[in-house]
């Protein structure tokens, strides 16, 4: 799968977990979910992950470890650990891991397969996506999106979750901003000074 559909993928999943678990979808636990999705596709230095630390990218093989039953034992400890220690996050704990298994099971469908028993070579796929970012693979994860919103409207109370939706949005703003305020003023004050520097460089070459 391509980085958007792992996204939304994701997404779906959790949003189809979470009421079965008891566990309420909110928007930061379904983002969440959303981003674990990519964690596996760390192994690759071209991914969205993987361009943040290319060096793990470079060391491993695309859809080997990290795509495998091992990685998730491991994630399924670390995140034990973390729910022993802060049990009031559960939720947060379950959306990585619902995400994360998503990542892997998106690629399992496509044509390229994973090596679920890694260190093994043998790759395991259920081909039915076809290559990874087509057009079965949009429509797929569409649906899968529309399946688990509509088990979601089934199961919760839709008229109270919609206003508790529409306030934890909010809520969910407001935290991102007061928390990525100072990065976006940093980002915006280097890219003027980049601005300013090629303006200056572009004048003196004419």
């Amino acid at each position: 799968m391509n980085y958007r559909n792992h996204f939304y993928f994701g997404v779906a999943c959790w949003l189809g977990c979470a009421p079965a678990l008891g566990l309420r979808p909110d928007p930061i636990n379904l983002s969440v979910a959303g981003m674990a999705a990519l964690l596996p596709d760390i192994d690759h230095p071209q991914s969205k992950v993987g361009r943040w630390v290319p060096a793990v990218g470079q060391a491993l093989t695309h859809r080997g470890l990290t795509h495998s039953f091992l990685a998730l034992l491991v994630l399924a400890g670390v995140l034990w650990w973390l729910y022993g220690h802060y049990p009031q996050w559960l939720a947060l704990w379950v959306a990585i891991g619902v995400g994360y298994g998503s990542g892997i099971l998106g690629d399992v469908l496509t044509v390229g397969g994973v090596q679920l028993l890694w260190p093994m070579r043998p790759r395991w796929r259920v081909p039915v996506l076809g290559k990874s970012g087509g057009r079965r693979e949009v429509v797929f994860t569409a649906l899968c999106i529309g399946a688990a919103l509509s088990w979601w409207v089934q199961q919760r109370p839709v008229l109270h979750d919609l206003q508790t939706w529409a306030q934890e949005v909010w809520a969910t703003s407001i935290w991102l901003w007061h928390w990525w305020q100072p990065v976006l003023q940093k980002a915006a004050a280097l890219l003027a000074d980049w601005a300013r520097a090629a303006w200056a460089a572009a004048a003196a070459a004419l």
